[in-house]
């Protein structure tokens, strides 16, 4: 694997400058500010040195073996007094269940965000380039016909120095033959 281009304090410093102006973080973004790199590694740098890296999974709400007969011993020697307080712990998971529910959901929603953002930048990038494709058709189409003239105006010169080429000939013929002539 090789060595990663951009150092974390550059990628974190783009970041900022990105959230500064109030543009989106996206790792298209980082990219473009930092003129290269890997967009996944750069948004992985950037999200796990401000804070939002991954959720821990919440722990299972099952009760252990050992609580579970403790329990239904309590429940035989206090019966309603324990149902209520069952019905409390019942309440309190469901409450943290909606909690782990809603963390995940923001999550989520926040995946979504950045994936339309990066989506949009991509898209971005696409028409730049294909705008700089056009251009460089331009100025080749426009070289070419250039050359294409030149080349023509050349082929017109060479005809021209061989008819001069000819009348120098011609030139010279008549020039021997008036010498003669004036013997």
């Amino acid at each position: 694997m090789r060595p990663a281009e951009f150092s974390e304090d550059r990628i974190l410093e783009a970041g900022k400058k990105l959230d500064a102006s109030g543009k989106r973080v996206t790792g298209y973004a980082l990219r473009r500010a930092l003129g290269g790199g890997d967009q996944k590694r750069l948004y992985t740098v950037w999200r796990n040195q401000n804070g939002h890296g991954d959720v821990e999974p919440a722990s299972s709400s099952e009760l252990p073996v050992e609580m579970e007969d403790a329990l239904q011993q309590l429940i035989e020697e206090f019966g309603s007094q324990i149902r209520k307080i069952a019905d409390r712990l019942n309440t309190h998971a469901v409450k943290s269940a909606e909690r782990q529910v809603a963390e995940v959901t923001r999550e989520y929603q926040e995946l979504k965000e950045q994936s339309e953002a990066e989506q949009k930048d991509a898209s971005s990038i696409i028409s730049e380039l294909e705008e700089q494709l056009r251009n460089q058709t331009e100025r080749f189409d426009a070289m070419r016909e250039h050359a294409e003239r030149e080349h023509a105006k050349a082929i017109k010169l060479e005809a021209q120095i061989s008819e001069m080429a000819n009348a120098e000939k011609i030139f010279e013929r008549i020039s021997a033959l008036e010498a003669k002539l004036a013997r």
